[in-house]
């Protein structure tokens, strides 16, 4: 088991560096915070105890993008972990960990593998009955691990993401968990979003520029699908009626865009026409 997740570890370490392109003008550092809880099997009295939920645990985090998908990171945790030794009974920890390794960036999700270096202190033994007496006492001594890593992140926006961490033991006196949270990266800027009134604006003023350049692009119907399965199918006469009706169709079209740009000037001309005959004849009076 030990022996085939280091090796999976080392095959997505591999995937990753040939997955990864050449970064341009990406930043090369990003840093965050991070802040959740977990579900913990602490090992305790020859065993893995059941796992039982803690909140407290918080974080850095900091990440060297390699390639384009390819990042390296490392994040240091500092968390209190329990187990539920029998319903009368917890035992707790602090914990202070240190992943490390490599990461692939797919989309808006995120995943991860490499190893825990944790740092646990001597497990204490608590009573969680609403007995007056609480009895709390420490067995045994601080203890270091190397563990598994296997992560997971989503991200919610440019500046937060979801993460979800497996701890798994790299040894049978080793503690497990599974880690999760949010994270914020601080180096990310907020998106702005553009409001529909301006985006409106925006279009209206291309129109315009459009408008005053005189370009109209207008896509003609050819049939040439039709004209061509007529043909192959030996009905030429078809094919040729269907070719100078489309003809036709286009050549109305046409002379219908003319008249339409044409019409406005017309119209403009007019109009020019009427004021300055109007002021020749206010001239003759006055």
């Amino acid at each position: 088991m030990r022996k085939s997740l280091s090796f999976t570890i080392l095959i997505f370490s591999f995937i990753c560096s040939l997955f990864g392109q050449k970064s341009n003008g990406i930043p090369k550092q990003i840093r965050g915070i991070m802040a959740g809880g977990s579900f913990s099997r602490i090992y305790f009295d020859g065993k893995r105890q059941p796992s039982a939920f803690s909140l407290s645990s918080i974080g850095i985090n900091s990440e060297f993008q390699i390639k384009d998908k390819l990042h390296f990171g490392s994040t240091f945790l500092i968390a209190n972990q329990k187990s539920q030794v029998t319903p009368a009974f917890q035992v707790k920890q602090q914990v202070a960990q240190l992943l490390i390794g490599p990461s692939i960036k797919i989309d808006d999700v995120k995943f991860h593998a490499g190893f825990s270096l944790e740092y646990r202190s001597a497990p204490v033994l608590r009573s969680i009955t609403d007995s007056p007496i609480n009895l709390v006492s420490s067995s045994g001594d601080p203890t270091a691990e190397l563990n598994f890593m296997l992560g997971t992140e989503f991200y919610l926006s440019p500046r937060f993401s979801m993460y979800l961490n497996g701890i798994i033991p790299s040894q049978s006196t080793n503690s497990s968990s599974f880690q999760l949270g949010l994270k914020c990266r601080l180096h990310a800027k907020p998106e702005k979003v553009e409001s529909y009134r301006h985006h409106r604006k925006e279009m209206a003023k291309k129109d315009i520029v459009l408008l005053k350049e005189g370009a109209l692009l207008v896509r003609l119907k050819t049939s040439e699908n039709t004209i061509v399965a007529l043909r192959k199918a030996g009905r030429e006469k078809q094919a040729l009626k269907e070719e100078k009706w489309q003809l036709t169709q286009n050549q109305k079209i046409v002379k219908a865009l003319k008249l339409t740009s044409i019409l406005p000037l017309f119209i403009f001309s007019i109009v020019i026409n009427l004021i300055k005959s109007g002021k020749g004849i206010l001239k003759e009076f006055f």
